[in-house]
């Protein structure tokens, strides 16, 4: 989608989809997340952990298929690691910050990513929650899953309970978020225009604009 230039730090007027500009990506997630959706359901997830911060928009994605699909069903409580599971005391920190997420490890979690190639990171975040787990006396089920399993030559993939689609490629046509590895990494959002985007805000409702519309274009 061609996008006119604009004084810097300003946004366009956007119609249709910019941020998820090909057909092909947003087939890819459609699919993908309904797929994660009916595992989550099957398995009785109670808890959805978003590791990095590209997976908060996929999480976010989920949640509105879901309520497309599922409306009125009560949904997984979420939360988000962002950079926490990084530190050294994690553990630490997660028990003392988020004390509500402490007392739902002993329900069915589902720690998300966006994608997953040798899983090393959400691996990480898995053994820093059982960690917690274990110091608080709790018997936790924690499944990890991720929208797309990347295969790259001479890596073992990710180990996972579940993912929405399995690729060579993130997305299967050339895009500037194929480039940036990543579909929705909404900290490189700022690049998607070709031109300097200060109004980060902005950016961040554009994509929450389109996510809400490409859930509303999925059959129930």
């Amino acid at each position: 989608m061609a996008v006119e230039k604009q004084a810097k730090g300003e946004l366009p007027e956007i119609k249709g989809y910019a941020v998820l500009s090909t057909e092909v990506e947003r087939e890819a997630l459609k699919k993908s997340t309904v797929r994660v959706i009916e595992w989550a359901r099957a398995h009785k997830v109670q808890t959805i952990v978003a590791g990095g911060f590209s997976a908060k928009p996929a999480v976010t994605f989920l949640m509105y298929v879901w309520d497309r699909l599922h409306p009125g069903e009560e949904k997984p409580r979420v939360f988000s690691l962002g950079d926490i599971a990084k530190r050294e005391d994690a553990a630490l920190v997660i028990e003392k910050s988020m004390p509500a997420l402490v007392e739902r490890l002993h329900n069915p979690l589902l720690i998300f990513e966006e994608h997953a190639v040798t899983g090393a990171t959400i691996k990480r975040d898995r053994e820093t929650l059982r960690e917690v787990a274990r110091k608080n006396s709790i018997s936790s089920r924690i499944h990890t899953g991720a929208l797309f399993r990347i295969i790259q030559k001479g890596k073992k993939p990710a180990e996972l309970s579940v993912y929405g689609m399995e690729t060579a490629n993130i997305l299967q046509s050339p895009s500037w978020a194929t480039e940036r590895g990543a579909i929705m990494d909404a900290v490189k959002f700022g690049e998607w225009t070709r031109e300097e985007v200060k109004d980060e805000l902005a950016v961040f409702r554009q994509l929450d604009t389109e996510l809400k519309r490409l859930a509303g274009e999925i059959k129930k």
